[in-house]
Order: C-alpha cells, then structure tokens, then sequence
C-alpha cells in the first residue's frame, strides 16, 4: 500500500509484517541449509547494519533528494540500501582474524553479500 504517493514508501498491514516475516524466516534457514550441502565450509552471519550509515559508504549517484542527511553539516545519511553495512561486517569479519574465511554470507534485510 502507497499511502505517501511516492515510490518505494510502502504501508505495510499486520497481515503483510507477517508474511514478510515468515518468508525472511524461510530464507534465512533454507538459504544456510543450501549452501552447506553444496559446501560445508560455508558459515553465514545474519545482521542488522545502523540505519544512519556514513555518508561516504553509499553510492555516489545518490543525490540529496534521494536520501535524507541527518543534517548539512553531518557526515551520515538515513541508509537507502542494506549493501553498505554488510560489505563493512563481511571486512570486519577477515581483518579481525576472527577465523572467518570465504566462503562465507553476511545477510541484512532483504539482501545477501557473499564473500
């Protein structure tokens, strides 16, 4: 539902948080299983990135009535993607020694990064 009349700022109902829920579930065990039978070194990592992310971090394509800043002088944005903050654990994850070595699978809210 598009209360706002403009793209992408969508109303969800009780109904929809559910379904969306209950698919992001399915995935996240289903996705795991998957890829283990296919290799079991794969280790996955499920997060959860800020949502005001570096200004520097996002895609320079992005203008100033794409995105919201926190203001004219702050270095952080309201995040417009997920990638960002995944791709910075995936390389806290190899430069930490935390003994995470690729293959491995950062998921974030609706998106994956592979490494």
């Amino acid at each position: 539902m598009n209360l706002y009349d403009k793209n992408g700022l969508v109303t969800w109902t009780a109904e929809e948080i559910q379904l969306r829920e209950q698919v992001a579930q399915h995935f996240a065990l289903r996705i795991p299983a998957i890829l283990r039978e296919m290799n079991p070194a794969w280790s996955l990592h499920r997060i959860e990135s800020p949502l005001l992310t570096p200004t520097d971090l996002i895609n320079p394509n992005y203008t100033v009535s794409d995105v919201w800043f926190q203001d004219e002088e702050s270095d952080l944005v309201l995040r417009p993607e997920t990638t960002p903050g995944s791709y910075v654990y995936a390389q806290h994850l190899l430069d930490t020694h935390s003994k995470v070595k690729p293959p491995f699978c950062c998921l974030a809210a609706r998106q994956i990064v592979l490494a």
